[in-house]
């Protein structure tokens, strides 16, 4: 079977879980192409990169007049249906998004991509732009398309309602990441109690060989995310602090890049946590993993953002139980299905520096509770959250709705 991804931006370090997505696609048989809207803008890459064998399209980014001008003298465009242009070109008319018209430019390559290889589903992930470019051309090609709705584009202030409402109107089905999405999204249309299937982020578990905790000097802390307000660091730098002067021996890792760099640089320099609190800056999965086997415990001190922005089913958080790592997060919820309190972890109200404190420092103190946590978390990870498992459930999917689309397409044809 080929699939088509549509991504807004393909690779990018912070979404390992769409990469692993992919391989494992790969992995179990599928022919995978992939559309980027954006060129990416780091020049880090995962190691895993190299694993792929999809094919990357990185879709022209040009202005309107541009635009029209290889729309009507390109060929390969010559097989989109007048009406079905028309019609997609109208819905692109209804976006509030400034770069509408590019996005049906965009989907208009996309469609033509799609006949040419015979492309026989289209997978977006974040209902947002990638998901406007996937619908737009399922309504020019015809070919069923899907999207994977994660967190930003759910609870963020600027969520365009429409553009998820249409989607969910439009697709053969929509994915997300947590049973909370699903409620949350069932209260936004009534669609969604049909068309939205809860599958959660899978984790290479097979590859994540559990390990003894290194033998260090000093107990290592280690913190993965970008550094935005509601990944919550700022709390974590601030226990931090009353573990130091508890009198706690540590050093707490923090990987991430981000727009917090500078304000949490200034915090930890203003608390005097120069030599115990590290910012590595973004680093690549390797470095990731590598980080968490060193580490006594794994923390990630989520928060609602005042912009509503929140996480779903932090992938760090994974990774570490698929490692035996004890962890330490906030009881939001999606972090409620990921982490047993008292069983593989442990759980703080969110933006209480002082119960993170402690939580941390309950853990550093016993061997045998991190040990014990981490083991359970290992267990529910291969049990839960196997990669292997979820992106079956996903390619089964894509086949029913290819299956139910070519059948409908023969019938008409034959009509």
């Amino acid at each position: 079977m080929k699939v088509g991804y549509v991504l807004k931006m393909f690779p990018r370090l912070s979404e390992t879980f769409v990469l692993n997505e992919i391989l494992e696609l790969e992995h179990q048989g599928l022919d995978v192409e992939i559309f980027s809207l954006n060129p990416p803008c780091d020049s880090r890459f995962h190691g895993l990169l190299a694993r792929l064998k999809a094919p990357v399209n990185y879709l022209p980014r040009a202005d309107s007049s541009q635009m029209w001008r290889a729309l009507q003298s390109g060929r390969r465009h010559a097989d989109i249906d007048p009406r079905r242009a028309g019609s997609a070109f109208l819905r692109s008319l209804d976006s509030k998004d400034q770069a509408a018209s590019r996005f049906f430019f965009q989907a208009m390559h996309v469609a033509s991509v799609v006949k040419e290889r015979r492309i026989e589903h289209l997978h977006a992930h974040f209902a947002t732009s990638a998901t406007e470019v996937a619908m737009l051309a399922h309504m020019l090609s015809g070919v069923p398309f899907s999207f994977t709705a994660h967190a930003k584009d759910i609870y963020h202030v600027s969520t365009d309602p429409l553009l998820l409402s249409d989607a969910l109107e439009q697709c053969a089905f929509a994915v997300t990441v947590t049973d909370y999405n699903v409620r949350c999204l069932a209260a936004l249309t009534p669609l969604a109690r049909r068309k939205v299937r809860r599958l959660y982020n899978g984790v290479r578990v097979d590859e994540m060989t559990p390990a003894p905790e290194a033998d260090l000097p000093v107990p290592e802390i280690a913190a993965v995310g970008r550094l935005v307000e509601k990944k919550g660091f700022n709390h974590l730098v601030e226990a931090c602090r009353k573990l130091s002067d508890a009198g706690f021996t540590f050093r707490c890792r923090i990987i991430g890049g981000g727009e917090e760099y500078n304000t949490l640089r200034c915090l930890i320099d203003c608390h005097g946590l120069e030599g115990d609190v590290v910012l590595e800056g973004a680093q690549p999965q390797e470095v990731v993993i590598e980080a968490m086997r060193r580490a006594s415990v794994v923390v990630l001190p989520c928060i609602v953002g005042s912009d509503g922005n929140r996480d779903a089913l932090p992938t760090v958080l994974l990774e570490a139980m698929a490692l035996a790592r004890s962890v330490v997060s906030t009881g939001l919820e999606g972090i409620t299905e990921i982490v047993d309190h008292e069983t593989t972890g442990l759980l703080v109200p969110q933006r209480e520096p002082e119960a993170l404190a402690a939580a941390i420092g309950r853990l550093l103190s016993d061997g045998s509770l991190r040990r014990r946590m981490g083991a359970a978390g290992r267990e529910k990870a291969e049990r839960q959250f196997n990669i292997r498992k979820s992106v079956s459930e996903l390619a089964d999917l894509f086949a029913i709705s290819s299956t139910g689309w070519q059948a409908a397409h023969e019938v008409a044809r034959c009509a």
